[in-house]
């Protein structure tokens, strides 16, 4: 009797919440848009947040690397867990924990509390970027999964473009809402982040793994977190501290290498702290393979299966994800660098001149989940990234002192059309043949390379 009753209900809020698919799209944008711009928008605000604490160079950096620290190295995580205990219940989690953290950096009283928020909003990043993903690819099918991702594409497109646009705006003309106006950068996530956790339950319909009982690979999360956290902490401090032979002294609190008396020179030959990151790193990384595969092989769960690239789209789509990634967004913080140090523009007019790229790809990348259902993603995405390819070429030929910033638009909007063509499309072909019960840490990986 109680089953007779229990299925029509489940059938009717199924049917609800599949009428609401496209909402629930836009809240898992919104979602994303949170996560991408944070990590550009406080590039802008950093002359302002190293000023308001008196801070040295060093602190004020870790503000935004402790982010993409904590975010690359759970990505993979949090995307295991989705899968595990409801993707839509991570996706909440964090968001809520990205509005308290982004009001604890908001309102931070010292540079060392704001670190501290900082590296709780990359865990809440993390917990919600992957979680996007996977929810996607199992809500849509068919033509509608095209299109679905072209959004999504173009939400993480245009969202990198905007970081610059909205940071500049915010701290130039927030001056007006309050006196240290940079802190508005952190400060209006909170509202967004209530509107996605309100509208995550009227509109997304829950989906995880319902075939069995699940157990968390403590240790694997363990391996994969130091092994990703020491090489992405590596890769950022490297350029910094001396990838080989300490050039600065790290401090961070009451840590400091090399232990020198304050003023005193580095001793020439002192080794850097970043090759010992890597080597641990490197470690942890072979450990977590070998307990992967050992868990795997024994019929356990892991926080990662390897065998999932027996799929060729997926062993295939993450190589060229890693590549593309390397210099699909690289060239924002190459161009922006340029147009402020070489051209002396501010920063909202140096946000301003990627409109360009912004508009182009939030019209292609929608357009291009159309043509994925008539001419296969495959082909979307070579078109994608020869247009990329062109563009990163004739940016190359024009990036000098003499150019005129204007001469950029037309490179950018090529650029903005390659991306909005590729990067959606990739994902979609990437988890194309993924079983859906195996999205999350599917995707997961997808967002870690993306990341790394």
């Amino acid at each position: 009797m109680n089953n007779t009753i229990k299925q029509p209900e489940q059938s009717l809020m199924t049917i609800r919440m599949n009428s609401r698919r496209w909402i629930a799209l836009g809240i898992l944008s919104m979602g994303l848009m949170l996560s991408v711009i944070d990590s550009t928008i406080v590039n802008i605000a950093f002359p302002s947040i190293r000023e308001a604490y008196n801070s040295s160079f060093s602190e004020a950096e870790w503000v935004n690397s402790i982010y993409s620290l904590i975010f690359g190295a759970a990505l993979i995580t949090w995307g295991k867990l989705g899968d595990q205990y409801g993707r839509r219940n991570i996706f909440v989690i964090g968001a809520a924990l990205f509005a308290l953290s982004s009001l604890g950096a908001g309102l931070a009283p010292t540079i060392g509390i704001m670190i501290a928020f900082r590296a709780l909003q990359g865990l809440a990043g993390a917990m919600m970027s992957p979680s996007t993903l996977s929810i996607i690819s199992a809500t849509f099918k068919g033509r509608e999964r095209g299109v679905a991702f072209g959004i999504w594409g173009a939400t993480a497109g245009v969202s990198a473009a905007l970081g610059p646009i909205l940071g500049g705006w915010l701290i130039e003309y927030g001056t007006n809402l309050m006196a240290e106006s940079w802190r508005l950068a952190f400060l209006v996530n909170v509202p967004l982040a209530f509107v996605a956790i309100i509208g995550s339950f009227w509109a997304i319909r829950e989906s995880k793994d319902r075939s069995k009982t699940h157990h968390i690979d403590w240790l694997g999360i363990i391996f994969a977190t130091f092994g990703l956290g020491a090489l992405v902490a590596g890769t950022i401090e490297g350029q910094t501290y001396g990838w080989l032979y300490a050039k600065k002294v790290f401090t961070l609190g009451a840590l400091q290498y090399p232990d020198l008396i304050a003023g005193s020179p580095i001793p020439a030959g002192t080794l850097s702290f970043v090759p010992f990151l890597f080597i641990a790193g490197l470690i942890f990384v072979v450990l977590f393979v070998w307990w992967e595969a050992k868990l795997e092989k024994q019929g356990g769960e892991p926080l990662f299966e390897f065998g999932l690239f027996k799929y060729s789209s997926f062993r295939f789509g993450l190589i060229t994800i890693f590549i593309i990634a390397l210099g699909e967004f690289g060239v924002l913080l190459v161009v922006s660098i340029y147009l402020q140090l070489a051209k002396g523009l501010g920063a909202f007019e140096t946000g301003v001149q990627f409109l360009s790229f912004a508009i182009v790809n939030m019209l292609v990348a929608p357009m291009a989940g159309v043509l994925s259902g008539r001419f296969g993603a495959k082909w979307v995405v070579t078109v994608g990234m020869l247009c990329e390819a062109v563009s990163l070429f004739w940016i190359s030929r024009i990036l000098h002192i003499e150019s005129s910033v204007n001469s950029l638009i037309l490179p950018f909007m090529l650029y903005g059309g390659g991306v909005g063509l590729a990067i959606a499309q990739l994902s979609n072909l990437v988890l194309s043949d993924i079983p859906s019960d195996k999205a999350g840490q599917a995707s997961g990986a997808t967002n870690t390379l993306r990341q790394l």
